[in-house]
């Protein structure tokens, strides 16, 4: 812009210049000639841009003149570019040879008389060809950010360039720099065309380059190298895959056609070639033939669209250590060789090894000699081949069928390197170590296959493991029932083999294998494993040096392990295979379960021979070989026993030398390769055998028998067999036979025993009886020798026998009963026709009764029988000794024998002798049928099973069993009944409980429960009461005994006497009375003979006896319910007869009558008294039954009430109208327990009060009634009644035209409609509605009468609590919940389920108070039900449309309609109120009244007071004002209640001032807004009061101003310094105008550069400012702050006086002094801020310290907390200084060994400084008396310098070293805040510091300089 404008000054003098000249030549024309021509004019175009080589032409031509013209080049030329001279025109033309600039002169002339020449001149410019660089930039690739930028040269500059055709996505070209850039999205081809042009004139020239981009892929080939070898190791002669991933952009994928390949290669090595797939992935293998470190390398070269790149990997190839390798599946074994063939054998199930024509594999291929990996599966095999595919055979089309196995994935090739064969499925692992598993698998295998990289697998039954990649890491899945998934933490493997319910691995950190799961497998630590495999319950390791180690439970595996010379192992479930080397190996070594030919092995039998021979006697063995292929051959090693040898497959000989012989025969078979079922040689069998040659003579002893054995019992005697002849083995067998013999009676029992050798001696025990008692029986035994010993000569012993214990029993036949008491004597009764019931004499143990038959067990435990004798039951019966039990049934029985064995005689007709042939441990035998019960409980039952009696439960653990006549019963293992055959009715009877016991019967059965209680069931239910230990069932009776007495009791048919019964006379006892004598006499009858004896068990009435006779009697002493027994025992029997008899007698016994309570606890008259009565047993009477009869109450002679009792208690409701005593006496009638009585002796006072309640207000539509404390009423309004309602009440209510009272008599006093009635009863509570009443009567039932046009008079029956009364409703308490029920104008359920103190009842609305909160329900018209929140309410009530509540602090609160004023609540607080109609009332005491709303009828009378207005009354200014209330009876009174007038106000009656007689007058003197309350009483009786708020502002204004300068004296020159004006507000309002006036020093004063802050409204004029405050806040405080730079002289004074006042004449000044101030300062250098010596207190700033009054009396400062000794000093704000000043004198008191403690590296230390910074002092100090200085030298390794020497020594008084120093500091320092610290370090105890004379000043940093007149 400058340029052009300066540009066009030029051309506009120029301009002005010609137009002079021209006016001049014009004038000068005129006056020469009068006509000239046009002047020549000579202005060529210049023609086109030159360019070398370019054909140019220019024509010259001129204008004006005369012509013709002559032109001339006149200086200059371009080479290559000719002039020629023409006419008119000249032309300049040719082809420019030289780039180059070339200035030329042209010249034209014309033919004017004087001829004009016009010459000009140009510079001409051959221009460089342009040219565009063709530099086309990098190669793109997507996704990378590209730029490329093209340059232009030659032509003529500026240059213009072009995106002139194509584009590629991302890239955008920008024009003005010829750049094309950004980041290509989209590969592809993209031709595009780039255009520039030069800025040549006329016309352009310009140049066009074409390019077509190749936009790319990058790639980052990787290679990663995967070893098909089970341990990923990388050997020789296996598959390596290089695994390729080219890495392209993510997403982008790759073309299928034509396929991408990358090369792999190696050095001297194989090469392969990858195919990639879309993904960029690809694989091939190599298979190396040198070991060696070697660098495979991947090649990719790229194509169209993606980048080449290449890869180089390292891998160690391992030498080859392939082997035949063995897989063993659940019943089958392959062998892979190291040619890759397969070979399989074992069980061909569901074509496991073969095909239908015996071809193996032949569903795959018929060649298998590519194989690399081999895994045997349940009933299937799969294989890995040399190209990693998958083949199986066998079963499931799951696993084998070629569409299900995964060697193709989503339609691509997958390779293998890893593969596994479970129960039912398989799993692999690919190239890419994904793992892929197919075939049936449980769900918890399926859902969780892993998603990471995984190198090895292990496939089980339920669960699979799988090795981690690269992290080695074990995991595994699938059911955990064993803990099999239970991974050691952190295991990490080479190997992982799954066993059925358990895992192990190869643990990686140490070659040692690990295990988990079930069983717990632990392969004892060894030299490093190489290979593990897993079966059922075991698991077996291989290592390095051939050793295999099997562990589990599996004892057919592990007990036959192999221990050395493996080379191979594969393990079944429940076989193993190894390849075992050796010369003329390898052979094929297999053990394990060999049942479908899995495990082929050769075998000899017997695998054991006779390990002992006796000496010189013939001896042969024949031997068996079978497992391999004949001819076998048999030999035998060394150490035969001498005499032996082996022909042919025979041992035999004479033995002929005493010894042992250890020696093997061994087997092998004939094996020839290709003709044999097993691909190798069965390993041979060498079996070892080991026989001892001995003598063979032998001696017995008997080393051990019982003794003190009962007759009866077995006695174990125990003998020892020891061989005499030298021989050690073999070991005895044998038998010994022992006899006992009987020393009085010669009987002989003998029992046979199988010899044991135990330690080299031979052992035998057996048992023998004796059936009689006595100290010395004897036992002999002797050795029956056996096959290699000769009997022994026989020993002899004695043993003693005892009497034997028994037990009292009871057994029940058919009609007949037996028993047998402690000594073992029996005793019969009942039917005898056969003889049953004649008991034999002696002594007997058990005993059973049949049909007409007993047996019973001696003392010796032999059988005797006595009775019918048919089938033989009592000559066929055993007769030897030892049986435990004995058993009869109808006409069979059975006998236990004490091995546990069941004989059985009788009839048989029904195989109930037919016993099994197993142990019992009990029987029981019943009509036709027989039970046991096994040793392990389980019921067995054989003979008659017509009702399935003897289909016993097949569950063991029963307890007992008993066999019926056809039905059997046990008692299981919980305690249960099972009962089995007989009738349904009869199992359906059976008890349930738990049970010790049970007999059963024909038709009934009877068992005893766990606490001794009898059941019985079936026929027969009748069961006796008591405690039974045994019971016994027969044919329609029942016999038990009683425990722990053993006392019998029988029931049931009684018609042969089988069952007798004990009765008694008389069976029931008189009622008896305490203190009353009484006796009786008690019989029995009916027992087996006549001889009874009488007791009880207790019970009896206290002061009764029971003689064994039966006479009872005495004097009973304490009364109650007696229920005792008496037992009735026959006296010559045992067991005894006993029956048992309970007897209740009752005792009446004394009684007491009584006051319990009364309600309430100080009655008063009038009120319903509640008297509780109750009567209760005396000391002498036990009963607990509740009391009945009725009691009654009386006051001297008069009945107050009579009431029958309820439970022992009774309650009546009196009321007394008069207070005084009460004397009350109870009396009780008695009943059928207790006795009468009374309390006459101790009558209950009681004490009546009178009358008294809390004030109530009572308004109606007629009367507004106050009710009285002492129940008296007082009323305003027309249709006050005092002549009808003059007495006292306890309730009150009034509505329209209905007044009603509750009388202290209970009685209540209406008046409705004029007519006056008295409803006569005893009420408790009252409520009075607008035309209806409802009471309680004393028991709680409602009572209404008056109107009944909503039913308010309809009450609901039931008992209440309160009642409530409003408008046309009503509702009640209900006694038996507390809720509320409503009628008449509300609905019965509308109340809330609330418990309600108070409710009141609106039109169609109540409203109720819930502890302090209320609820309303009903209609809600007017918004009634809008009760306020809350839960202080004490009092609530309602008119017809609104309601009114009074809360805790007597504030009142109305709602719901308000046309009335009725919600125009009054002022202040109240004790009561009550609403009617439209209108409320409220109380503060009983003759203070005050009404709002309606005043119909004059019933709520209102004082009504205008306030005065609200005109601001001025200070000092008299005010006056004149009340006038209305509504009430004058005079009135007022009186304030609340606040307080205006000090200077008066309130009085004035009755000639104010009509009303009162005015309020004064001049107020104080500001302020006051706010008080008046309370106005009229002279009517009861009073009219209110309470109305007052409001009265007194205004005035109390200002003041303080200055509060920087510095209280001093300025500082050359610093800034300030004055803050505080401007304070003492009155208690906002002042609403207020104006700050303030003169500044001077000019002159030099205080210049002024600034404000504080306040806004401020101007400065001069030296003046004044500011204006809108509203000065009450009690308030503003400041302004005014700084400036001070630059007066020193010395002279900086003035300010400032003056505040209010702008409003209605708030004058009431202080007038206080609202002005001024204050000066002096300019100087310095000034003190602060001097403190301590002895006036503590300046305000010192922090952490405290003032100490040294003994000399010198006060000083030191560190308030000893421990950390700091004292801190804060002054904010600082007026402006450069500079402070410290003077300080240091007390150092006490030791403070500056030079450091012995021992201790620090020294005290003191510091002082600015807190937070570097410290200004850093010293210590030694107090020594000897060492006046502190620190004289250096602390070794401390910096901390030596202080100077102390000013005064111990001048404070101290005993302890003490010194005083003097600081004097000057530092730098100019913010405005002062924060200063003293601070103690590693001081030690007693030492302390302390500090004195502070001074600080501020310095301003100036200084004058004199100088010489020289240089000033």
């Amino acid at each position: 812009m400058v340029a052009h404008k300066k540009l066009r000054d030029v051309n506009l003098s120029g301009i002005v210049r010609f137009l002079i000249l021209a006016v001049f030549i014009g004038w000068m024309s005129l006056s020469v000639s009068p006509v000239q021509a046009d002047a020549l004019t000579f202005n060529p175009d210049w023609g086109a841009q030159m360019y070398p080589g370019d054909p140019w032409s220019l024509t010259l031509e001129a204008s004006g003149g005369q012509t013709p013209y002559s032109y001339q080049l006149v200086s200059g030329n371009v080479p290559g570019i000719s002039f020629t001279n023409g006419n008119p025109t000249a032309t300049y033309a040719g082809m420019p040879a030289t780039p180059g600039s070339y200035p030329v002169s042209f010249s034209v002339t014309d033919s004017s008389p004087t001829p004009a020449t016009v010459t000009v001149n140009h510079t001409f410019v051959v221009a460089e060809p342009l040219s565009l660089s063709s530099n086309w930039g990098s190669q793109m690739f997507v996704n990378d950010t590209w730029t490329n930028t093209w340059t232009a040269s030659g032509g003529i500059g500026a240059y213009h360039y072009s995106l002139v055709s194509g584009n590629i996505p991302g890239l955008t070209f920008n024009a003005a720099t010829a750049t094309f850039s950004g980041t290509p999205t989209t590969s592809g081809s993209y031709p595009i065309s780039i255009r520039v042009q030069d800025s040549a004139s006329p016309t352009a020239h310009s140049v066009t380059l074409n390019h077509t981009y190749i936009v790319m892929f990058h790639t980052a080939v990787s290679i990663r190298l995967v070893s098909a070898h089970p341990t990923g190791d990388y050997r020789v002669g296996e598959n390596v895959w290089a695994v390729i991933d080219l890495n392209q952009p993510q997403g982008v994928m790759l073309p299928i056609s034509p396929a991408l390949n990358v090369a792999i290669s190696v050095p001297s090595g194989p090469a392969c070639t990858a195919t990639l797939d879309e993904n960029g992935q690809g694989e091939c293998y190599l298979r190396f033939i040198n070991s060696g470190l070697l660098h495979p390398q991947a090649n990719f070269n790229g194509s169209t669209y993606f980048a080449a790149s290449s890869a180089v990997s390292e891998v160690t190839l391992l030498a080859s250590d392939r082997t035949n390798l063995l897989s063993s599946g659940r019943r089958h074994t392959c062998m892979l060789a190291v040619d890759g063939s397969v070979d399989c054998w074992g069980s061909n199930k569901f074509y496991t090894i073969q095909d239908s024509m015996g071809n193996i594999l032949s569903d795959i291929s018929t060649d298998t000699s590519n194989t690399h990996q081999i895994s045997a599966g349940g009933y299937h095999t799969c294989t890995i081949d040399s190209e990693g595919t998958l083949h199986c055979w066998g079963d499931s089309a799951d696993i084998i069928n070629a569409a299900t196995i995964p060697n193709s994935v989503n339609g691509k090739t997958v390779h293998y390197i890893h593969i596994s064969s479970g129960d039912d499925f398989v799993c692999a692992v690919d190239t890419r170590h994904k793992l892929h598993c197919w075939g049936e698998m449980p769900e918890n295998i399926v859902n969780f296959i892993p998603v990471f990289d995984v190198r090895a697998v292990s496939s089980g039954s339920t669960h699979v493991c799988a090795i981690a990649y690269p992290s080695e890491a074990v995991s595994c899945w699938g059911s955990n029932t064993t803990g099999q998934l239970n991974v050691p933490l952190g295991l990490t493997a080479k190997k992982v083999a799954v066993g059925t319910s358990h895992s192990c691995a190869i643990r990686k950190s140490d070659s040692q294998a690990v295990c988990w799961g079930t069983p717990s497998i632990n392969i004892p630590f060894s030299s490093a494993v190489s290979e593990i495999t897993s079966g059922a319950n075991y698991s077996c390791s291989l290592t390095g040096s051939g050793t295999v180690t099997c562990a589990g439970t599996n004892d057919a595996v592990v007990n036959a392990t192999p221990v050395e010379g493996i080379t191979a192992l594969g393990g079944g479930n429940f076989h193993v295979c190894a390849i075992k080397s050796g010369a003329g190996g390898p052979f094929l070594k297999c053990w394990g379960d060999n049942s479908s030919g899995q495990s082929p092995r050769l075998s000899l039998t017997p695998r054991s021979i006779s390990a002992y021979l006796p000496l010189n006697l013939a001896w042969s063995q024949t031997f068996t070989a079978f497992g391999g292929a004949e001819p076998y051959l048999l030999s035998a090693g060394a150490g035969v026993p001498g005499g032996l040898s082996v022909t042919g497959f025979e041992l035999s000989g004479t033995p002929n030398v005493v010894g042992t012989f250890n020696f093997t025969l061994d087997l092998a078979e004939h094996f020839e390769s290709g003709t044999s079922p097993y691909p190798l040689q069965l390993a041979s069998l060498s079996q070892a055998y080991s026989q001892t040659v001995k003598s063979p003579l032998t001696a017995i002893a008997i080393f051990s028998r019982d003794t003190n054995v009962p007759v009866g019992s077995p006695v174990d005697v125990a003998v020892r067999v020891t061989k005499v002849g030298g021989a050690s083995a073999p070991a005895l067998t044998g038998t010994v036979t022992i006899t006992g013999t009987a020393l009085v009676s010669g009987e002989n029992v003998s029992c046979t025993a199988s010899v044991t050798e135990v330690s080299g001696v031979g052992q035998a025990s057996c048992q023998v009886f004796y059936g009689e008692s006595g100290q010395s029986q004897i036992i002999s035994a002797v050795y029956d020798g056996d096959s290699f010993y000769t009997p022994s000569a026989p020993a002899t012993t004695t043993t003693r026998i005892t009497p034997i214990v028994i037990n009292p029993m009871i057994t029940a036949g058919n009609q007949f009963s037996c028993s047998i008491n402690s000594s073992g004597s029996t005793a019969c009764w009942g039917k005898n026709d056969s003889g049953q019931a004649q008991a034999p004499i002696g002594t007997m143990k058990q005993i059973s009764a049949g049909d007409s038959h007993t047996c019973a067990l001696d003392a010796g435990g032999r059988i005797n029988c006595w009775g019918w004798n048919g089938y033989g039951l009592i000559s066929s019966r055993p007769v030897a000794y030892g049986y435990i039990a004995i058993a009869s049934g109808e006409m069979h029985s059975c006998a236990l024998y004490y091995n546990n064995r069941v004989d059985c005689w009788g009839d048989n007709s029904f195989g109930q002798n037919n016993r099994p042939n197993i142990s019992f441990k009990t029987l029981d035998a019943g009509a036709k049928h027989t039970c046991g019960l096994a040793m392990d409980g389980t019921p067995r039952c054989w003979g008659n099973n017509n009702l399935g009696q003897s289909s016993a439960p097949a569950s063991a653990g029963f307890l007992a069993i008993s066999a019926g006549g056809d039905a059997s019963c046990g008692i299981n293992a919980s305690g249960g009944i099972q009962c089995w055959g007989g009738t349904a009715a009869f199992r359906a009877g059976v008890p349930s409980g738990s049970f010790l016991s049970i007999s059963v019967g024909e038709g009934q059965a009877c068992a005893i429960d766990a606490t001794g209680g009898m059941h019985c069931w079936g026929d027969q239910t009748q069961a006796n009461a008591g405690s039974f230990g045994m019971v016994a069932s027969g044919n329609n009776h029942t016999c038990a005994l009683t425990t722990p007495d053993t006392f019998l009791q029988c029931w049931g048919e009684n018609s042969q006497g089988q069952a007798p019964i004990i009765n008694v006379n008389p069976t029931s006892l008189p009622v008896l009375q305490v203190n009353q004598p009484w006796s009786g006499i008690l019989t029995a009858a009916g027992g087996r003979s006549g001889n009874y004896s009488f007791s009880t068990d207790g019970g009896l009435p206290s002061g009764l006896l029971l003689t064994s006779g039966g006479s009872l009697q005495g004097t009973p002493t304490e009364g109650n319910d007696y229920n005792f027994g008496v037992r009735i025992v026959e006296s010559d029997r045992s067991p005894a007869l006993m029956q048992y008899f309970q007897f209740a007698q009752r005792v009446k016994g004394d009684s007491i009558a009584q006051i319990q309570s009364i309600s309430p606890a100080n009655p008063q008259t009038g009120e319903a008294i509640t008297i509780n009565l109750g009567v209760v047993a005396a000391a002498n009477n036990h009963f607990t039954d509740p009391v009945t009869g009725t009691v009654q109450v009386t006051v001297g002679a008069s009945q107050v009430c009579q009431v029958a009792l309820v439970a022992g208690s009774a309650e009546c409701t009196v009321f007394f109208t008069t207070p005084g005593t009460k004397s009350l006496v109870v009396s009780y009638s008695g009943d059928e327990r207790y006795l009468p009585a009374d309390s006459s002796t101790s009558p209950y006072a009681l004490e009546i009060i009178p009358f008294v309640q809390t004030s109530r207000v009572v308004t109606g539509d007629e009367a507004t009634y106050i009710h009285r404390p002492d129940g008296s009423l007082g009323c305003l309004g027309a249709g006050c009644q005092p002549t009808i309602f003059s007495g006292l009440y306890t309730r009150f209510g009034s509505g329209t035209d209905l007044t009603c009272g509750l009388k202290l008599d209970g009685n209540i006093l209406c008046r409705q409609d004029g007519v006056v009635s008295l409803i006569d009863g005893k009420f408790r509570d009252l409520a009075v509605g607008a035309n209806h009443y409802c009471a309680l009567d004393l028991t709680g039932q409602l009572q209404c009468g008056g109107q009944n046009d909503s039913g308010q008079s309809n009450p609901p029956a039931g008992q209440y609590l309160k009642v409530f009364s409003g408008n046309k409703g009503s509702c009640a308490i209900r006694k038996s919940d507390g809720l509320t029920v409503c009628w008449g104008n509300l609905s019965l359920d509308a109340a809330p389920d609330l418990v309600f103190d108070s409710i009141t009842i609106g039109d169609s609305f109540a409203c109720g108070l819930n502890g302090q909160e209320i609820s309303c329900w009903g209609d809600n018209a007017y918004g009634r039900l809008a009760a306020p929140a809350g839960d202080n309410f004490t009092g609530i009530t309602a008119g017809d449309q609104h309601a009114c509540a009074i809360d805790g602090s007597g504030l009142l609160q109305c709602w719901g309609a308000g046309d009335a004023g009725q919600l125009k609540v009054p002022y202040g607080g109240y004790a009561a109120l009550d609403a009617f109609g439209n209108h409320t009332c409220a109380i503060r005491s009983a003759d203070e009244i005050t009404c709002w709303g309606d005043n119909p009828n004059a019933v709520a009378p209102q004082i009504v007071v205008s306030p005065f207005s609200s005109t601001e009354s001025v200070v000092y200014d008299y005010w006056e004002h004149f009340f006038n209330p209305e509504g009430g009876v004058r005079p009135y009174e007022a009186s304030v209640v609340s606040g307080s007038l205006p000090v200077g106000i008066t309130l009085e009656d004035d009755i000639a001032l104010s009509p009303a007689g009162v005015v309020a007058y004064g001049a107020p003197t104080n500001p302020a807004l006051y706010q008080f309350v008046i309370r106005w009483k009229d002279s009517s009786s009861p009073q009219l009061v209110r309470d109305f708020p007052y409001q009265l502002m007194v205004t005035g204004a109390d200002l003041e101003v303080e200055i509060v300068p920087a510095h209280p004296t001093t300025a500082l020159k050359s610093n800034r310094f300030y004055f803050d004006y505080v401007l304070s507000n003492h009155t208690p309002l906002d002042i609403p105008g207020a104006r700050l006036d303030i003169t500044l020093p001077t000019a002159a004063a030099g205080w210049e550069g002024l600034q404000l802050s504080g306040l806004d409204d401020c101007l400065i004029a001069a030296d003046n400012i004044q500011c204006d405050i809108n509203s000065f806040p009450a009690l308030g405080s503003l400041s302004l702050r005014v700084s400036g730079m001070v630059n007066g002289n020193v010395g002279e004074q900086m003035a300010t006086s400032a003056q505040i006042e209010s702008l409003n004449p209605n708030w004058p000044e009431i202080h007038p002094i206080d609202n002005v101030d001024g204050i000066s300062v002096l300019i100087d250098y310095k000034s003190l801020i602060t001097g403190d010596n301590f002895d006036d207190g503590l300046f305000p700033g010192w922090e952490s310290s405290r003032l100490v009054s040294s003994p000399s009396g010198e006060a000083y400062l030191e560190s308030e907390y000893p421990a950390s000794q700091t004292v801190r000093l804060l002054i904010d704000p600082l007026a402006g200084h450069k500079r402070l000043v410290v003077h300080f004198d240091l007390f150092i008191l006490g030791d403070w060994q500056g030079n450091g403690e012995a021992g201790v590296s620090l020294p005290a230390l003191f510091e002082f400084g600015l807190t937070g910074a570097t410290a200004l002092v850093h010293t210590t100090f030694c107090n020594l008396p000897e060492c006046k200085q502190a620190y004289p030298g250096r602390y070794p390794g401390w910096d901390y310098p030596a202080f100077s020497e102390a000013i005064t020594i111990s001048d404070l008084g101290y005993e302890v070293p003490q010194a005083r120093y003097r600081f004097d500091l000057t530092f730098d320092h100019t913010v405005d805040v002062l924060d200063l610290t003293w601070l103690a370090e590693n001081l030690p105890a007693g030492a302390r510091f302390g500090i004195d004379n502070v001074e600080i000043l501020l310095d301003s940093g100036w200084r004058w300089i004199h100088l010489p007149m020289l240089m000033r």
